[in-house]
C-alpha cells in the first residue's frame, strides 16, 4: 500500500490534498509524490493531512508549494484548520477509507470515533 493518497478538493485555498494512509509518515515517499505531481503538471499549494501518522497533534496539517514538479521546503507551514470546512472534507475522506484508519497510529477509541462520527475532527 502506498503511504499517501493524493486527491483533488473543491476548496479554493486547498485544491490538492495528500493524505497519510497509515501510521507510517508519507515523508519518505516525497520523491514519488513529486513524480506524480510533475506528470500531472501540478503547480500550487498542497495540503497534507497527516492525521493517520501524526494523530491529533499540532502538525496534523501542513502546506507546501509545488513548483516545477518539486516541493518548496521553504514554504512549509503548519496550519490550524480546526474551524475550517476543509476538515469536513478530510473527515469524509477518512470515513470512506476505513482500511487506512485501521492501519493508523490512532488509539482504538479514536479510530472508532473517527469512523462512526458525524462531527468534524
Amino acid at each position: 500500500m502506498k503511504r499517501y493518497h493524493i486527491t483533488e478538493s473543491k476548496h479554493p485555498n486547498y485544491p490538492l490534498i495528500i493524505f497519510a494512509t497509515s501510521y507510517v509518515s508519507p515523508v519518505e515517499s516525497i520523491p514519488l509524490m513529486e513524480k506524480e505531481l510533475e506528470l500531472a503538471g501540478y503547480k500550487g499549494l498542497v495540503l497534507f493531512d497527516l492525521l493517520l501518522s501524526n494523530g491529533y497533534a499540532s502538525n496534523r496539517f501542513i502546506t507546501l508549494e509545488v513548483n516545477d514538479g518539486r516541493f518548496d521546503y521553504d514554504s512549509a507551514t503548519i496550519v490550524d484548520l480546526k474551524n475550517e470546512e476543509i476538515v469536513e472534507y478530510c473527515l469524509a475522506f477518512h470515513q470512506s477509507h476505513p482500511e487506512y484508519v485501521k492501519n493508523s497510529s490512532l488509539l482504538q477509541k479514536d479510530k472508532n470515533d473517527l469512523l462512526n462520527s458525524s462531527n468534524t475532527i
